[in-house]
């Protein structure tokens, strides 16, 4: 074999690698089944509440924070707020992908969140939504 052909298998090859079994978004899949979390703090609990984890953001300078923010009414998740750095064709997608879950179930234990590849924003995620919830009055 030539110089060339080879060099054409090789980049062949390594295109394959890196693209084999690899998702087209950073949630890990389209999976959005949802399994819906009792209310929290006894379902009376009605506030607002910030948790903090740490991403890895664009990239550059260092992790960066994630700032969760959640407003329950009668213990039920209303809406989610997040402040990030996050890279927005990944992190972002992400964030912007399991928000309206995570309202849906009631919980940060949704399918597109746990399965999600962008790992550091998953993380911090999880992370922050775990420390806002441990501020719920009981």
């Amino acid at each position: 074999m030539n110089r060339k052909s080879l060099f054409v298998i090789a980049a062949i090859i390594i295109v394959t690698c890196l693209f084999a079994g690899c998702p087209n978004d950073s949630s890990g899949g389209d999976d959005t089944k949802v399994k819906v979390h009792k209310p929290y703090g006894n379902g009376t609990y009605t506030g607002d509440l910030t948790g903090v984890g740490e991403g890895y953001g664009d990239g550059i300078g260092g992790y960066k924070d994630v700032t969760v923010t959640l407003h329950l009414v009668n213990g039920v998740i209303n809406s989610v707020a997040v402040s990030h750095n996050e890279t927005a064709a990944v992190g972002g997608v992400l964030i912007n992908k399991v928000r309206p879950l995570i309202i849906e179930a009631n919980s940060f234990e949704v399918d597109a969140l746990t399965k999600a590849t962008a790992i550091y924003t998953r993380e911090a995620l999880l992370e922050a939504g775990e420390e806002a919830l441990s501020k719920i009055p009981y």
